[in-house]
């Protein structure tokens, strides 16, 4: 009975031997692919990092020239400001030193451009008795061009001058209104535009229906009216006129008042016609003016 014990102790042995066995050989191959992926994972993070580090240095390398790029535009900025101030100091020296009074140099060519006209329908009306007259014609039309042009050209000259007078401080406003850039012209003051024999200054005729802001945001073309340039079309809307039909219904003492209230431009409604051009306009039609002003020959 005992020796049957000690076969079968004997043989537990060898079977607990053999799992010891069986479990080192199986915890060696698990192990060993743990270590194997463990030891990707840590070559993928390895190279992963170098990608990080490689991209931080190209960060840094921009921002580097991103930096510099800065500092030049700010210096460039800077000495732009510098050249810019000098402009400006230059200019209010210059105005100061000798201010140019635009106004009558406009005053000038808008009399050339009137006796021009004048001109122009004496040809209109001796053309029918003499087709020869056509060439003489042809250059007065174009001289008349050219005239309106450089009365364009002047009347933006003295709105730049009169904005830069403002923008130079108080000396340079100062010396701007001495010029009489903010002055009506002596020669239309105290005239008597509605004809009651009794000078009224600002106050003379009737002051014609005006508008706070253009219909629908849209206002007419005023330029196409010959003899309103852009700044004199600026003074008409500051007064509240922004439409053809506007000019067009004013009566002989609402012209009056207008020609009176023009600074700068006194007079004007009534020797441009201002009027009649406006009724044309109003309905729809066009002047040789507003074609010329439509193709860009003028403005």
């Amino acid at each position: 009975m005992f020796r049957e014990w000690g076969f079968l102790l004997g043989e537990i042995w060898i079977l607990l031997l053999l799992a010891a066995l069986l479990g080192l050989l199986v915890g060696w191959l698990l192990w060993g692919r743990r270590v194997s992926a463990l030891s990707a994972d840590l070559e993928a993070s390895r190279y992963t990092l170098k990608e990080k580090q490689a991209r931080i240095s190209s960060l840094e390398e921009e921002l580097r020239r991103i930096r510099a790029k800065q500092s030049e535009e700010s210096q460039r900025f800077t000495q732009d400001l510098e050249e810019r101030d000098q402009k400006i100091a230059n200019m209010t020296r210059q105005v100061q030193e000798a201010p140019r009074d635009l106004s009558g140099e406009v005053s000038r060519w808008q009399q050339a451009a009137a006796q021009k006209d004048g001109r122009v329908k004496e040809l209109e009306a001796e053309l029918v008795a003499r087709p020869d007259l056509s060439a003489e014609l042809t250059q007065c039309r174009n001289l008349g061009t050219q005239k309106d042009s450089r009365i364009a050209e002047l009347e933006a000259q003295l709105s730049s001058q009169s904005a830069s007078l403002a923008a130079s401080g108080a000396g340079a406003a100062a010396v701007g209104a001495a010029a009489g850039f903010h002055e009506r012209p002596a020669a239309f003051q105290g005239q008597d535009y509605d004809g009651d024999g009794v000078v009224e200054g600002t106050n003379e005729g009737t002051k014609p229906s005006t508008l706070t802001a253009a219909r629908n945001g849209r206002p007419d073309d005023l330029k196409q009216i010959k003899g309103v340039g852009p700044k004199l079309e600026g003074l008409l809307h500051s007064l509240g006129f922004y439409h053809f039909d506007q000019v067009a219904s004013w009566g002989a003492s609402e012209v009056a008042w207008v020609d009176a209230n023009l600074e700068g431009f006194s007079g004007r409604v009534s020797r441009d016609q201002w009027v009649a051009q406006a009724k044309i306009l109003a309905a729809g039609g066009a002047t040789e003016f507003s074609k010329r002003v439509d193709g860009g020959d003028v403005y």
